[in-house]
């Protein structure tokens, strides 16, 4: 990952920007880069209600991993892809259930994905690129409490073997359902200006979300890089990456 700060004066940093591409983003090596979204205990800790996760991503090889998660092996929930790279929905609870995506997506290119999960009915349901990619299908019982953070990008529970390879931007979390056309929306909004916000319901009920643009990077009080969150309840990510302890952050060519 790299994300590099330079002190400019006292208490000033900026970050230096390593390479420019069409998305603006966060890369992860595939090996040790995670963000840690630091959600506490009760945050995005979904058992019986309905949520949306969603996240605009780049698929750079071939790894099942994970693209952001509350999941504890056994509890949780988590948006993730495998090797094909298809997308994969889990939910975890009285017993794992997975739903997985009907198409294979390109590597290389930027891809909007986006699972749903009902609560009341236990339907889950895939989006991919602003459209539904699977037919939704049902879990029996509620989503087991997990005691973990919410994680982008990895799963460090699973022991090192769920790190993503590729980009990650536009991270989403939602208390609610978002409808087909809400999810048509955030894609077709961020085909058109990755990097600009969306307003009116789509900017309601978001319980996280890391942007990963230049704006969205901060640092701590320690002068450490953090990913901010900015649905307004403070969950701001920490970038581990284990050997170097820095991020890359991709900038936009176009904005």
């Amino acid at each position: 990952m790299t994300i590099r700060l330079r002190q400019l004066a006292a208490g000033v940093c900026c970050v230096l920007l390593l390479c420019a591409v069409a998305r603006a983003g966060i890369l992860f090596d595939g090996v040790d880069d995670g963000v840690d979204a630091n959600s506490g205990t009760t945050l995005m800790n979904y058992t019986t209600t309905g949520f949306t996760a969603s996240c605009w991503a780049l698929f750079a090889t071939a790894k099942s991993a994970d693209l952001v998660s509350r999941d504890g092996v056994s509890t949780g929930w988590n948006l993730a892809c495998n090797t094909a790279p298809r997308i994969n929905a889990f939910t975890r609870g009285t017993g794992d259930a997975q739903t997985t995506s009907d198409t294979a997506l390109s590597f290389s290119e930027w891809h909007h994905v986006a699972m749903t999960y009902s609560g009341t009915s236990g339907s889950r349901e895939i989006f991919v690129d602003g459209e539904s990619d699977v037919t939704p299908e049902s879990y029996s019982g509620s989503i087991a409490s997990s005691t973990l953070d919410v994680w982008i990008g990895n799963r460090p529970d699973e022991g090192g073997t769920r790190e993503f390879s590729g980009q990650i931007e536009d991270v989403r979390v939602y208390s609610r359902v978002l409808s087909a056309a809400e999810i048509a929306t955030l894609y077709t909004h961020g085909r058109r200006r990755a990097n600009k916000r969306i307003g009116g319901a789509l900017a309601q009920d978001l319980d996280g979300h890391w942007e990963m643009h230049d704006r969205a990077i901060g640092t701590d009080s320690a002068g450490g890089a953090n990913v901010m969150d900015t649905s307004g309840n403070n969950n701001h990510g920490t970038p581990v990456d284990g050997a170097d302890g820095s991020m890359v952050y991709t900038e936009p060519a176009n904005n």
